[in-house]
C-alpha cells in the first residue's frame, strides 16, 4: 500500500479492517466523515528516521493495542 493514494488506502482499511500507521493529517478520523469507520495511529514524531519510529511505535505497542482495542478511532504516538 506504500504508493497507494489516500482513497485506496482508507477503503482497504474499511473493508478489512486494518489500522492505518500515519504521518499524514488526511487519515485523522473527522466527526463529518461519512465512511465507514477506521482506526488510524497517528505518528506525531518531529523529524525522524523510520528506524527511530518503528523502535517507539515498538516501544509503545502494548498501550497502542490496548486503546485500539477499546474501539478508540485515533490513537497518537508522540
Amino acid at each position: 500500500m506504500r504508493d497507494a493514494d489516500d482513497a485506496t488506502i482508507r477503503a482497504y482499511a474499511s473493508r478489512t479492517g486494518a489500522v492505518v500507521v500515519t504521518k499524514d493529517r488526511d487519515f485523522v478520523p473527522t466527526h463529518e466523515a461519512q465512511e465507514k469507520v477506521i482506526q488510524v495511529i497517528w505518528v506525531r514524531t518531529r523529524n525522524a528516521t523510520t528506524r527511530a519510529v518503528l523502535e517507539r511505535i515498538e516501544t509503545a505497542w502494548p498501550q497502542l493495542l490496548a486503546h485500539l482495542n477499546e474501539g478508540t478511532r485515533l490513537v497518537e504516538l508522540r
